[in-house]
């Protein structure tokens, strides 16, 4: 543990609060130049968090420059932890940069606990009652609502507007992903994003008895915009989509399901409305 690199991650603003913790765990590992090379696995039991998302927060990270990712390998061969560079002044140019050929060294304990003396500078009391308290800050961060702690999709800037808004609000598979993007393939993408606002505005009510907004998507769109591309006949031409997207949501908030009797009973009605 650095003192120095604690302080460092400390006073880093704007982050997101769950990719600071992350960088406050790297820190913790780290030299007073900043060099660590901690396994994601520990990171994670420690810090309460999965694997997976700590490796994505380690990556936004990156990829917003506060740290430096590197590959390490064994002797034979096979990778190993990767080490990581913070972004803070070093105080001697102790880490060159990455060569693959060179091997780091290895240890249990990564890296070495460096020796401190008490100062005014760096009071070694203040620097434990900081890593005593990281526990608790995670705990507290994990109690937050959610508008504050929001999931960030990977490598995913190439996704249209609304399978965006649908990622923010529950986390996507690669499964899940593809599945999306070949059903919605026929379809304008003003309507669906129509039809996503929808969902999320409408979510934090149905998710306690909705295991997937994804499927919710589905299942609203298919009973509304969809039927002006398959079923014209039984859509009158002068309701706009947007009406069957607020119907969709009116059945939904009376608690029945689409395919209900009582579903079908609310769209004849509405259809003798604007017939």
């Amino acid at each position: 543990m650095s003192i120095r690199a604690l302080n460092w991650a400390f006073d880093q603003r704007g982050i997101h609060a769950t990719s600071k913790l992350v960088l406050i765990a790297l820190a913790n590992h780290a030299d007073d130049n900043g060099y660590a090379w901690p396994g994601i696995d520990g990171i994670a039991e420690r810090w309460g968090m999965s694997p997976r998302t700590v490796s994505r927060h380690i990556h936004l990270l990156s990829v917003d420059e506060y740290i430096a990712v590197a590959p390490r390998y064994r002797s034979n061969g096979s990778q190993t932890s990767n080490a990581y560079q913070l972004s803070m002044t070093p105080l001697t140019d102790c880490h060159p940069p990455h060569d693959t050929a060179v091997i780091p060294p290895m240890t249990t304990v990564s890296p070495p606990e460096p020796t401190v003396e008490p100062s005014l500078e760096t009071p070694t009391t203040i620097a434990q009652s900081l890593a005593d308290a990281l526990p608790n800050v995670m705990r507290a961060a994990r109690n937050l609502s959610p508008p504050e702690i929001q999931l960030v999709p990977l490598y995913k800037s190439s996704w249209p507007a609304w399978l965006k808004l649908l990622a923010e609000e529950q986390e996507l598979d690669e499964k899940t992903e593809r599945i999306m993007l070949e059903w919605a393939a026929p379809f304008p993408e003003t309507t669906l994003k129509d039809m996503a606002d929808t969902v999320v505005l409408k979510w934090p009510e149905y998710k306690r008895k909705n295991k997937s907004i994804f499927a919710t998507f589905r299942n609203w769109f298919k009973r509304s915009a969809n039927d002006t591309y398959r079923y014209d006949a039984k859509r009158p031409a002068s309701r706009p989509v947007n009406y069957d997207i607020a119907l969709e949501a009116k059945i939904q908030e009376a608690g029945y399901h689409p395919a209900s009797p009582e579903a079908a009973q609310m769209r004849r009605e509405a259809n003798a409305e604007t017939g």
